[in-house]
């Protein structure tokens, strides 16, 4: 399970095209230690461009946590606007499947 996601180190304003970077936490919230596993990001939105979606970490044992630098790169379209939602879907491969979908909130400068 993907219990924390921060953009570019909690900065939530970004520029068009530009690179940003998600960090993320994985704990794993089972009963059982569980080898490593992969997670994925994907978006079906025109305005979002992953380029670095997936990501690996290490065994967890039960409610044990891994912080994940860099984890994820994506660009934002230069045609989006300020106060955008953008739907994306985090899947975690990890003892189980594990599927969540999110959005990003876009706030651009003034």
């Amino acid at each position: 399970m993907i219990d924390n996601i921060a953009l570019n180190g909690g900065e939530l304003t970004q520029h068009y095209n530009q690179s940003i970077v998600a960090d993320i936490n994985v704990t794993n919230v089972g009963l059982q230690d569980c080898d490593g596993g992969t997670v994925s990001m994907t978006s079906d939105s025109q305005l979002l461009t992953i380029s670095q979606g997936e990501t690996s970490f290490d065994a967890l044992a039960s409610n044990a946590s891994q912080f994940i630098s860099d984890a994820f790169q994506f660009t934002l379209s230069d045609s989006i606007h300020d106060r955008t939602h953008i739907p994306f879907t985090l899947t975690t491969h990890f003892c189980d499947i594990y599927v969540g979908n999110d959005r990003l909130v876009v706030v651009l400068p003034t």
